[in-house]
């Protein structure tokens, strides 16, 4: 990151109770790079209250969020602002993406995101989204910080950087620059990877919800429906939006929501028995 040929930057390392070595490693940054801050908690709170708390902690013009296992080609930054420079009804700017494995050897450089969604009409990018499956590298990119600070940002359920693009897609077009610059790196211990139970990646997102069933698709569905209300857009566009989610959401998860149901309806039918 502190390659980028783009060098008026401030990097923020969000700590979140770590246990190895990083914040002897992050503290080695900022003695050798004023442009590095670091900032601890000493206690582990949880991914969603780890990235969202970086959006308030600087007041720079543009923001991008990065996982700690992923890499930036140097004209990253720059390749980025140039193209929200240019497109000033653009909320969002990402490279194309190179998947590496743990070695950082190859692993596709053909990859597609699908997330060039620059319609005029903000419906119309809404409902594109809504049939897109796969990825959500666009998360990673450069984002205008007057738009996210008006979103909810990052939802505390599994998928929620998939409710603060929703929100975002409202307010500007997402712009995808042609060149490969953004390394997404899949290894054993990836977020998504080492915790593979709902539960698991739930208790990832939020410790305190450790004690409750993980109903996923459905709370995430429901949070797309919320962000799709609170839109700053006229009620009649609010309205289009949230019928978007349950007609071009929906229908692709509807028989996963169906088995999230039925499953928390047999715990409560369970707990009442034993009663």
């Amino acid at each position: 990151m502190l390659a980028q040929d783009f060098e008026d930057f401030e990097l923020v390392i969000a700590d979140n109770g770590s246990t190895d070595g990083t914040e002897e490693m992050a503290r080695a940054a900022v003695a050798a790079d004023e442009r590095v801050r670091y900032d601890r908690s000493p206690v582990n709170r949880g991914a969603t209250w780890n990235y969202n708390r970086l959006v308030a902690s600087t007041d720079a013009e543009f923001f991008k969020w990065s996982a700690h296992d992923d890499m930036l080609a140097p004209r990253f930054l720059s390749a980025c602002v140039a193209e929200l420079d240019r497109s000033p009804n653009a909320v969002l700017a990402y490279p194309r993406t190179v998947l590496i494995d743990a070695e950082g050897d190859v692993q596709d450089d053909d990859f597609v995101d699908g997330l060039d969604l620059r319609d005029a009409d903000p419906l119309i990018r809404f409902r594109r989204y809504m049939v897109h499956i796969g990825e959500q590298h666009a998360v990673f990119g450069l984002i205008r910080r007057s738009a996210l600070l008006e979103t909810g940002l990052i939802a505390n359920c599994w998928g929620g950087d998939q409710v603060v693009l929703a929100e975002l897609l409202v307010k500007g077009t997402f712009n995808e620059v042609p060149e490969r610059l953004f390394l997404r790196r899949y290894h054993p211990e990836t977020s998504m990877v080492a915790n593979r139970t709902p539960a698991e990646v739930a208790t990832w997102y939020d410790p305190t919800r450790r004690s409750r069933r993980a109903l996923p698709r459905t709370r995430l569905t429901v949070e797309l429906a919320k962000a799709a209300g609170r839109a700053a857009a006229p009620s009649s566009t609010r309205v289009k939006l949230r019928v978007a989610v349950l007609r071009y959401w929906v229908p692709h998860y509807w028989r996963t929501i169906g088995g999230e149901m039925k499953a928390a309806l047999f715990d409560v039918v369970r707990r009442r028995t034993a009663e």
